[in-house]
């Protein structure tokens, strides 16, 4: 099994165990009043929630997989990502969770995921082109070594 895939597999179990976490977080009256037995959760409901925040959380870790591939730039790997938990998010939204696109709370979340993704593009940018330009000064200084080096055995 290659390395990418370990870390892949890494990702998604991470992420299906923080997704469970995270739910179990914001469902905490829910499950407290599931506990209690005051609350209307039943156990059916309870799994299939943390099931679906499991899938969430894994479809979002794993998916950062794509800012690996050397081949994509970091806007089309952000692209990417963005697209998936877009797509997975509005899809549970919509067909589950009982989102309405007249609601002004989904825009408002719409917008803050693309200004979430722009802040991470932007994020991904500055470092990478830190790292580019060290690299460069690097290669500048092993060769400008070089070219003295080579000056000298020509004297």
């Amino acid at each position: 099994m290659s390395d990418k895939m370990k870390k892949t597999i890494l990702l998604v179990v991470f992420g299906f165990i923080g997704g469970m976490i995270m739910n179990s977080l914001f469902m905490l009256d829910e499950i407290t009043g599931f506990i209690n037995g005051t609350g209307e959760l039943t156990i059916g409901k309870l799994i299939f929630y943390f099931l679906m925040g499991g899938i969430f959380g894994a479809v979002n870790c794993g998916s950062s997989i794509v800012y690996d591939i050397e081949r994509l730039s970091i806007l089309g790997a952000t692209v990417i990502h963005f697209l998936l938990v877009f797509t997975m998010f509005f899809g549970f939204g919509f067909g589950i969770w009982g989102f309405h696109i007249e609601d002004a709370a989904v825009w408002i979340f719409f917008v803050c995921m693309v200004i979430a993704y722009f802040i991470i593009w932007l994020a991904q940018y500055t470092i990478y082109k830190k790292e580019v330009r060290k690299l460069n000064e690097e290669l500048n200084k092993i060769s400008s070594e070089k070219d003295s080096s080579d000056k000298k055995v020509n004297e």
